[in-house]
């Protein structure tokens, strides 16, 4: 401290360029702390600003949004969202084509459900292997993510859908209750 009080006094030219410096360091800081502290309290699926009702998700799909009817215990939806197309004059002709609901428990978002028009095509060729849950053929791949924990991924098609749900198995859930989850959807 002593150093920078002494360094200001021999030559003040520099003050306003040690100022600045000093003020751009802190808003730094500022913008950082904002940009994390906020990501991390509403989590990804929160800070969509195209959040929609069920109505408004049946209407871009043209039949009732399919939701698990089977939640353990703490899980609850967290938001809906359609895919943004403001931004694209030629996607805006089309209108939304997916919605995504996101389901958490203890304010993360661990369940995410990506509903689109149309079908999947070849990634349900009769050469993929698949399992049954609920009735229906659905791929189910599982992989390790960044903070170790594990996300299943589940791709089906219903009544002219395609839908992929991933499930990340934290906070209680197990792969049984992931499944358990994937076959209730209706």
């Amino acid at each position: 401290m002593f150093g920078v009080h002494r360094t200001l006094g021999r030559n003040p030219s520099r003050r306003p360029a040690l100022i600045a410096a000093i003020l751009l360091l802190i808003c730094s800081f500022g913008l950082v702390y904002a940009t994390v502290g906020r990501a991390s309290q509403t989590g990804p699926a929160n800070m969509n600003p195209s959040g929609i009702t069920e109505s408004e998700a049946a209407q871009i799909l043209g039949q009732p949004l399919p939701a698990p009817r089977t939640l353990p215990l703490g899980l609850s939806r967290s938001a809906i969202a359609a895919d943004p197309v403001e931004n694209n004059p030629t996607l805006a002709a089309l209108g939304p084509r997916h919605v995504r609901e996101s389901f958490a428990v203890g304010g993360k978002d661990v369940v995410l459900l990506i509903v689109n028009r149309g079908q999947l095509g070849r990634i349900l060729d009769p050469g993929v292997s698949t399992a049954v849950l609920g009735g229906r053929s659905m791929i189910i791949a599982s992989h390790q993510i960044w903070d170790g924990s594990t996300d299943v991924a589940y791709n089906w098609e219903t009544d002219g859908l395609a839908l992929t749900m991933h499930v990340n198995l934290v906070s209680g859930l197990t792969r049984t209750l992931s499944d358990q989850i994937a076959a209730s959807v209706r």
